[in-house]
Order: C-alpha cells, then sequence, then structure tokens
C-alpha cells in the first residue's frame, strides 16, 4: 500500500514541475509541448481544471477565465477525449493557458507539499 501512495505522490510532484515549466513558457512553446503531452499528463490537467470549479478564486481571476468557459467546460468534461482536449490546450492564438497555469498550480501545489510534509 505504500508503494502505491509513494509512486501518486511522485506523480503528483512531477505533474507540479511540469506546470511549472509550462507556466514559464512562451506560448508557441507551451503549444508544442502540450501537443506532444501524452494521454496521463491531459488527464491530470483536466481533473486540476475540474478542481478550480470549487475553489475560491479571485474576482479578477474568474473575469479573466470567463471568456473561455466553454473550452474550460469541454476540457474538464470526462467524457470529452483526451485527442479532443489536447487540441483546445494546444491551440494557436491568444489561448487561455496564460490566464489558466497560475491557478491551476495553485491548486496542485498544496496537495504536493501536503504529501510531502512542507508548508
Amino acid at each position: 500500500m505504500a508503494k502505491q501512495s509513494t509512486k501518486r505522490a511522485d506523480g503528483d510532484k512531477k505533474f507540479h514541475k511540469a506546470l511549472c515549466v509550462l507556466k514559464s513558457m512562451k506560448h508557441s512553446d507551451r503549444c508544442k509541448a502540450l501537443s506532444c503531452a501524452n494521454n496521463n499528463f491531459i488527464r491530470k490537467f483536466s481533473n486540476t481544471i475540474r478542481k478550480l470549479k470549487h475553489r475560491n478564486i479571485s474576482a479578477k481571476q474568474r473575469k479573466r477565465l470567463i471568456p473561455y468557459r466553454k473550452q474550460l467546460q469541454k476540457i474538464a468534461n470526462p467524457k470529452v477525449s483526451a485527442t479532443h482536449k489536447r487540441k483546445l490546450l494546444s491551440q494557436k492564438g491568444a489561448g487561455f493557458l496564460g490566464a489558466l497555469l497560475p491557478l491551476a498550480v495553485s491548486v496542485v501545489a498544496p496537495l504536493v507539499n501536503k504529501i510531502f510534509g512542507r508548508k
């Protein structure tokens, strides 16, 4: 049982690190990275977006995300395929990931810190 929780903790830590790297990339590099991302990463990312619905976010952050509500709902929907989610995430143009990544990192960071006992 301990091995399974250790694997999960390592996966969460890697996911958090990947989100931080994505956050620091340029938009064009971020699109290329997300178009090559594996299905496991896309699933974890969609779960993180799903968790954002139940999290208190500031009015400023909410205002930035409202124009992308339909895309966020599609990405958070478990019935939508990972391929379609990947296309939505790696879209060209002014995409919504710039507004979304800081929030996603803020959701994942407490989980990783809780697992590894950091404050």
